[in-house]
């Protein structure tokens, strides 16, 4: 089992306030058994068209990749593109749009040098919305600021995510288990029943996006070496 699920199938075992319906899951799983499940190529109009740099995008924009609707009014997220166009790009997507959108203004938000001095008035305008603003600006200015100090100084040597995932072989564990412990915003773990609970969603969903990306690209991307290693997820 993959550890980090193993680490939160602790809680599923250890209820305090909700509960699993094992019918209602065996259900599901004969639907998905009869079903011809396919991985996501990700080549929405939301990601850059080029593979070229696919790594360092997908690496920045998971690192602030979450929590999308407003707490308050509980409307979620949502990005205009093209602007005046109509077509309206809500929640995760709508964040992948505004760092795809930043790369066709010339805003260089990729570049570890531009992130960790990262102002709130360039990440304002970078998250620009239609109807809702996102939410947590400022945790995700941290983050991102937290990337570029990260990367811009080296740290293990490593300049960018592409190297990561080489010096890792493209192995899933690897790569998870690197990116959760090189930056905080993919460390992510919680205190349960007497317990800590491994989760590093991003950092499994990160190398899970990129493979999917990988093998839609006719050669050109090293796919991860251990697919069969992926998921469950736990959020």
């Amino acid at each position: 089992m993959n550890p980090y699920a193993e680490s939160a199938y602790f809680v599923a075992q250890n209820p305090k306030h909700c509960f699993i319906d094992y019918g209602k899951t065996y259900a599901l799983a004969l639907k998905f058994a009869s079903q011809d499940l396919k991985v996501p190529d990700w080549r929405a109009p939301v990601f850059p068209e080029s593979d070229e740099n696919i790594i360092e995008f997908l690496g920045v924009v998971n690192s602030v990749n979450f929590c999308f609707t407003d707490f308050n009014t509980h409307k979620k997220f949502d990005v205009e593109y093209p602007e005046g166009s109509g077509k309206i790009w809500p929640g995760a997507f709508g964040l992948h749009m505004c760092f795809k959108r930043a790369l066709e203004e010339g805003i260089p938000v990729l570049d570890p040098r531009f992130l960790m001095k990262l102002s709130e008035k360039d990440a304002e305008h970078i998250f620009r919305h239609k109807n809702m603003a996102i939410s947590m600006l400022a945790e995700r200015i941290k983050n991102l600021r937290d990337v570029g100090i990260t990367l811009a100084y080296g740290r293990n040597n490593y300049r960018n995510f592409a190297e990561i995932f080489k010096a890792c072989n493209f192995e899933f564990y690897r790569i998870a288990a690197c990116l959760s412990g090189l930056f905080v915003i993919y460390f992510d773990k919680s205190f349960y029943n007497g317990r800590y609970i491994e989760f590093n969603k991003r950092a499994q969903l990160f190398p899970m996006m990129y493979h999917g990306r990988a093998l839609s690209s006719e050669g050109r991307l090293q796919p991860i070496r251990d697919p069969e290693n992926f998921g469950p997820i736990a959020d």
